[in-house]
């Protein structure tokens, strides 16, 4: 997996994020060499973790991190 420090990528972001759309392969965002973030393709039908989250569980987690 490609790899890319969080400064380059900040300065090309729109760039870095139309390259996985058009190779469908992910990048690996690092910031002093250690993982931050992992850029991939959204494919149809996936799910984001919050559209599985029933109602009013985000309020609940936001309370619990305070």
């Amino acid at each position: 997996m490609e790899k890319i420090a969080i400064s380059k990528f900040k300065a090309t972001c729109l760039a870095v994020l139309e390259r996985v759309r058009r190779t469908k392969k992910p990048i690996l965002i690092t910031r002093f060499g250690q993982p931050v973030a992992e850029v991939e393709v959204r494919r149809a039908g996936d799910h984001l973790p919050f559209d599985v989250l029933p109602p009013g569980a985000i309020g609940v987690l936001v309370r619990q991190a305070t």
